[in-house]
C-alpha cells in the first residue's frame, strides 16, 4: 500500500512567520498544543498519546545522539497498541494530509518492497535496481504499519537503512548503495493483542531482532481501553468511520 502523492511545501514568506510569532504571543503553549492535537486526525478522539507519539516523529528530525555516540538527523518512533486504538487510521492520516510521507504495511509485503529490487529494464534490455517504498521518500518519512509481520530477512534489510540511512544492492551484477535517509515509524499489535500488566512491556514487543529495535528512539506502549464507557463509545465510532 502507498499513499501519499503530493509532497511539495511552499515555503514560509516572512509574512506568514510574522503572523505565527504573533499567535505564539498571543496565546500559551498549552493552548497550541491542544489545538495542534485537536486538528491532527481529528477523526480519531481521546488519543493523546498516540498522536503526540505521530507528532514527535514528524516534527523530530534534529541532531539526535544515539548510545554509540554519533550523531543522527531523525527520530524514529516504535508504536506498540493494542487493535482498536486507531494506529492505521492516525498513520493513513498523516501520509496523506502531510508532505514527504508514507505509509506502507508488512502485511502481505516484503523487506524487498520497503527497500529496493532488481528489476529488467525492458528497453535497454538489462537488469537494473528500482526504488521502492522507503527510498523514494528519501528526507522524508515513513511509517511500517503491522511491522511485526516482516520477516527476518526484512528486519536485516531495514535494519541498513536504521543504521546508515541507506541501502546497499549487490545482486546480478549490480552494485549500488541507495541512499534512504528516513524516519521510520513502526506500529504493531503486542503478542496475542493485548498487554500484560505483569509482563514487561519491553518483552510484549513482537519483533525477533534487538539490532532492530536499538535503532528505535522512542516507544509507546498503549492500550485500546478506557476506565470511562463514554470515552470509550466515542474511540470506537471515530475508527469505525
Amino acid at each position: 500500500e502507498f499513499i501519499g502523492d503530493d509532497w511539495s511545501v511552499e515555503p514560509l514568506t516572512d509574512e506568514r512567520i510574522h503572523e505565527l510569532e504573533q499567535l505564539r504571543e498571543e496565546h500559551d503553549w498549552r493552548e497550541w498544543r491542544t489545538k495542534i492535537l485537536e486538528s491532527f486526525a481529528p477523526h480519531i478522539q481521546h488519543r493523546t498519546p498516540l498522536k503526540t507519539s505521530v507528532l514527535l516523529w514528524l516534527f523530530g528530525r534534529n541532531d539526535v545522539d544515539n548510545p554509540a555516540g554519533e550523531i543522527e538527523d531523525n527520530l524514529n518512533v516504535f508504536v506498540i497498541g493494542e487493535p482498536g486504538l486507531g494506529k492505521t487510521q492516525v498513520i493513513k492520516w498523516a501520509a496523506k494530509h502531510l508532505p514527504k510521507t508514507a505509509k506502507g504495511s508488512g502485511e502481505g509485503s516484503t523487506g524487498v518492497g520497503l527497500t529496493a529490487a532488481i528489476e529488467k529494464d525492458d528497453f535497454k534490455d538489462e537488469m537494473r535496481a528500482k526504488a521502492k517504498l522507503i527510498p523514494k521518500m528519501h528526507n522524508g518519512y515513513v511509517a511500517v504499519d503491522e511491522f511485526d509481520e516482516l520477516s527476518e530477512q526484512d528486519y536485516s534489510n531495514l535494519l541498513s537503512i536504521l543504521s546508515d540511512q541507506e541501502f546497499d544492492i549487490n545482486k546480478a551484477g549490480i552494485d549500488e548503495t541507495i541512499p534512504a535517509d528516513v524516519s521510520i515509524l513502526a506500529s504493531a499489535n503486542p503478542e496475542f493483542d493485548h498487554l500484560d500488566p505483569h509482563k514487561p512491556k519491553t518483552e510484549q514487543i513482537p519483533i525477533p531482532q534487538d539490532t532492530v529495535l536499538n535503532r528505535f528512539h522512542f516507544f509507546l506502549f498503549a492500550e485500546s481501553g478506557f476506565d470511562d464507557d463514554e470515552k470509550n463509545r466515542e474511540v470506537n465510532e471515530s475508527v469505525l468511520k
